[in-house]
């Protein structure tokens, strides 16, 4: 028993406390920046591949803008332009205005009942008889 007790006090001085508390706590700060390292890097590649997805689409989008800049300049658009919008017409050529609103054609809704006496009663007569 007494040597238990020579070997615990000869331990349990205060800089072999001191170690056995500073050297864990160190693994773990060690362990716990780790973890913390690895998360914001998972997020951080998440974010990157969505970036990836948008400046995909962005790319797309600004070839798309940039062939419809084209056209809005190109000779055959002016031309219509200037036909459509601005009335000019080419050598030779006649254009028309049409006054007066346009009259547009409604269809009137037909809805056949077939209950209707006046409308099929032939064929009910038939049927009966």
């Amino acid at each position: 028993m007494a040597k238990l007790q020579i070997y615990l006090k000869k331990w349990l001085n205060t800089d072999n406390l001191t170690r056995a508390l500073i050297v864990p706590g160190l693994i773990l700060i060690v362990v716990l920046n780790l973890v913390r390292t690895i998360s914001d890097a998972q997020r951080n590649y998440q974010v990157y591949l969505a970036e990836q997805e948008l400046l995909g689409y962005m790319q797309q989008e600004n070839a798309d803008l940039k062939q419809e800049l084209a056209y809005y300049q190109s000779y055959e658009y002016k031309k219509l332009y200037a036909r459509d919008n601005l009335r000019l017409a080419e050598p030779g050529e006649r254009l028309y205005r049409i006054e007066g609103a346009p009259q547009l054609y409604q269809p009137r809704e037909k809805t056949y009942d077939p209950f209707r006496a006046e409308v099929s009663w032939q064929w009910w007569e038939a049927l009966v008889l």
